[in-house]
């Protein structure tokens, strides 16, 4: 019987962070030594959003992409 993901990445169920935008985000918020619940408040968005793009559950959405451009303008929205 072959393996299936979660057991052949370890993975408990959650996704892992396989979407580059999920981890340039953070990145983003690691360089600015913040933590998740501090960006959120700095971009202005929800606390839960952070957490969902951490874990993998979600990917950043265009309207939240945006905020963080507003707060970061020195990030490059091509990176």
């Amino acid at each position: 019987m072959g393996k299936t993901k979660n057991q052949i990445d370890g993975n408990d169920g959650n996704m892992l962070m396989e979407n580059s935008t999920n981890s340039r985000v953070m990145e983003l918020i690691s360089h600015e030594g913040l933590s998740a619940s501090a960006f959120a408040d700095r971009i202005g968005g929800q606390r839960s959003s952070i957490s969902h793009i951490s874990s993998g559950r979600n990917e950043p959405s265009v309207p939240l992409i945006k905020k963080i451009m507003q707060a970061f303008p020195q990030v490059n929205v091509e990176w």
